[in-house]
Parts: C-alpha cells; structure tokens; sequence
C-alpha cells in the first residue's frame, strides 16, 4: 500500500486529499442533529449527541466490513460460507438497529437531562 502512495503524482495526491477534506467538512444530518442538540440542551447535550453519531458510525463501519469480509469469503470458499455470509448479513442488520436505538436513545437522554 505504501509503494502505491508513493507512486502517486503528488497533484493526484493533493487534490484527492483536498476533495476528501471538503467531503468531510460538508455538514449533513448528522452534523445537523449535534449542532441542534447543543443548541437546545446545551454542551453536554450537544457532545452526547455527537458521541452517540460516532459509535453509531463505528458499529455501522464495523458490520459493513464485517459483511464485505463475509462476502469475500463466500467468493473464495463457497457453499459453507454462503451460510455464514447471510448469518452474518442478518447479525449486521440487527446490529445497526440496536446501535441506533440505543445510542441515539442515549444521546436524546444526555440532551433532556
């Protein structure tokens, strides 16, 4: 990975990173929902709502690479692994929905109290 850094002109480089770097800044929902949150209850309120946005992003980075790795698997290993892929495609599901329920349950708590 290194060496494919390196072989990279440096103005691809650039532009890559500054392009990225507009991407990220560029407010969405989410943002929105923290901005609002510490606005209505608060500093406090408004860290647990962006506490709550990053685990819940984390989980769901988790489970989708957790699936992207299941799906490999299956395209190398086949029948056995077409099981454990859907196991897995399900458990990611769930997941997402609790990690969702509870931690914006938990930020929405954090904001009211």
């Amino acid at each position: 990975m290194l060496e494919t850094l390196l072989a990279m002109d440096i103005l691809v480089l650039v532009t890559f990173t500054g392009a990225s770097l507009l991407l990220i800044l560029t407010p969405g929902a989410d943002m929105m929902f923290a901005i609002a949150s510490g606005m209505s209850g608060g500093p406090k309120a408004g860290i647990a709502a962006a506490a709550g946005i990053s685990v819940g992003a984390f989980f769901h980075s988790s489970m989708a690479a957790i699936g992207l790795a299941a799906l490999i698997f299956k395209s190398i290993y086949g029948g056995f692994a077409g099981a454990m892929a859907t196991r897995v495609r399900r458990h990611a599901k769930l997941m997402n929905k609790i990690s969702a329920t509870v931690f914006g349950g938990l930020a929405a708590r954090l904001a009211l109290s």
